[in-house]
C-alpha cells in the first residue's frame, strides 16, 4: 500500500507542477541568470555557515524544482545532487541549474530506492519544508539519509512543525475564522489524509487533482528515527513563523511553533 501512496503522490505533484509553472511563469528562469540570486532565508544561510558548507557535497531529498539546492551550491557547496519522485519538477530543476550554471544534478527516483552508488557520498543532506509529510514511512527515510551520509556527515532539516498539523489552514473546510486555533486533527493521527483538491500553494488556484496522501508525524517520530539510524541530534530549534504557506495568519501571535530546524551528525 505504501507504494500506492507514493505513486499517487507522484502523479499529484506532476499535476501540481503545471499550476506552479503557470503561477511563477519565467520568474526563476530570469532570476537565476543573476549569479547572486538565491532563495535561502537568513536562518538557512546562518545554519549552512555553521555547517561549513563551502566545498561540500550536498544532497537534497524531495528536492522539488531544485531552487534551494541550486542556491546552496551558489552559497558555496562544491556539488549538489537532488532526488525527487516527480519528473516534472525534476525537469524544471535541470533547466534552472543549467541557467544558473551551477554544479547540480537532479535524479528522478523513489526516495526509498535511491541508487546505491550514492551511498556515503554526501557531506550534508538537506531536507526542506513540506517533504516528510508526503512520506508514509520515516523509519526507512532516515535509514536512507544515514546511508547517503559520510561518517561525520551532517543533516539539516528545515520543516513544518508537527504541532501545526492539528490546525486547519484558511482554505480548509474545517477552518473557523473566529477560532483559528480550533483543533481539527489529532496529533496522534496515524491515518493518511486523503486529498483530491489542488495543491497549488503558489498561485492559490483550486482545481480537481489526482488523489494525494498527506502523513502526519510526531516530533518523537523524527527524533527517534534519527537516533535509531545513527544520527545524533546536535540542535532542535523551533520558530513561530510558517514555512508551509498555509498558516501565515498565525505568525504574529507567536503562540505555537509552526516550523523547526534540526541539525544532526552521523555518528
Amino acid at each position: 500500500m505504501k507504494n500506492n501512496f507514493i505513486e499517487s503522490n507522484r502523479k499529484a505533484w506532476n499535476q501540481a507542477n503545471t499550476y506552479h509553472q503557470k503561477a511563477k511563469g519565467d520568474y526563476y528562469k530570469k532570476k537565476f541568470k543573476n549569479p547572486n540570486f538565491i532563495v535561502l532565508d537568513k536562518l538557512e544561510k546562518a545554519n549552512l555557515k555553521k555547517l561549513n558548507v563551502k566545498g561540500k557535497v550536498v544532497g537534497q531529498l524531495c528536492c522539488n524544482n531544485g531552487i534551494e539546492l541550486i542556491s546552496i551550491v551558489r552559497f558555496g557547496a562544491k556539488e549538489g545532487i537532488g532526488f525527487d519522485i516527480a519528473e516534472n519538477p525534476i525537469g524544471d530543476a535541470k533547466k534552472f541549474a543549467k541557467i544558473a550554471n551551477v554544479n547540480c544534478k537532479f535524479v528522478k527516483t523513489n526516495i526509498y530506492s535511491i541508487d546505491k552508488k550514492y551511498v556515503h557520498m554526501f557531506d550534508i543532506i538537506y531536507i526542506s519544508a513540506g517533504s516528510i509529510n508526503w512520506l508514509p514511512d520515516l523509519n526507512n527515510f532516515f535509514k536512507v539519509i544515514s546511508e547517503l551520509l559520510k561518517q561525520g556527515g551532517k543533516l539539516m532539516m528545515y520543516e513544518i512543525h508537527p504541532f501545526s498539523e492539528i490546525l486547519a489552514s484558511e482554505d480548509d473546510d474545517q477552518f473557523d475564522k473566529k477560532n483559528p486555533y480550533k483543533i481539527v486533527n489529532s496529533y496522534f493521527n496515524k491515518k493518511a489524509q486523503i486529498n483530491d483538491s489542488g495543491i497549488d500553494y503558489l498561485g492559490k488556484k483550486e482545481y480537481k487533482s489526482e488523489t494525494s496522501y498527506w502523513f502526519t508525524h510526531k516530533v518523537s517520530d523524527i527524533i527517534n528515527n534519527s537516533i535509531k539510524h545513527g544520527i545524533k541530534i546536535d540542535e532542535w530549534n523551533e520558530y513561530p513563523f510558517d514555512v508551509s504557506a498555509c498558516l501565515e495568519h498565525l505568525e504574529d501571535d507567536e503562540l505555537l511553533p509552526l516550523s523547526f530546524l534540526m541539525l544532526g551528525t552521523k555518528s
